[in-house]
C-alpha cells in the first residue's frame, strides 16, 4: 500500500507545495494580518488533511476491496463516490476559508 500512496502523492506534488508555501505566508503575516492569516492557515491544513486522507481511503479502496477481495464492483464504486464527495466538499469548505481570508479585515474604499 506505500508504493501506491508515494505514487499518488507525487502526482499532487505541486498543490502540496502550494499549500505548505500558504503556510509559510500565513505564519509571516500572522502579526500583520492575523484573521485572513488564521483563514488561510486553516484553509491550508484542511486541504493538506484532504489530499492525504483522500489518497489513502483510495489506495486502500482501491488495492484492498476493488480487487476482489471482498466487495462487489457495485460497492466499490459507491465507496470511491463517497470519498469523492467528502474531499468535494471539504475543498470548498476550504475555499470558501480562502475566499474569507481575501475578504477579512479591509478598509473600504475611499
Amino acid at each position: 500500500m506505500f508504493i501506491p500512496f508515494l505514487t499518488q502523492l507525487a502526482g499532487q506534488s505541486p498543490l502540496l507545495l502550494a499549500y505548505f508555501v500558504g503556510i509559510a505566508l500565513a505564519l509571516a503575516f500572522w502579526r500583520r494580518y492575523p484573521r485572513p492569516s488564521a483563514f488561510t492557515l486553516v484553509a491550508m491544513l484542511l486541504l493538506i488533511l484532504i489530499s492525504l486522507g483522500q489518497t489513502v481511503a483510495n489506495v486502500y479502496l482501491v488495492v484492498y476491496r476493488g480487487g476482489g477481495v471482498s466487495w462487489s464492483p457495485a460497492k466499490l464504486q459507491w465507496a470511491l463516490t463517497a470519498n469523492m464527495l467528502v474531499g468535494s466538499l471539504t475543498r470548498a469548505l476550504a475555499l470558501g476559508l480562502l475566499l474569507a481570508a481575501a475578504f477579512a479585515d479591509r478598509e473600504p474604499a475611499g
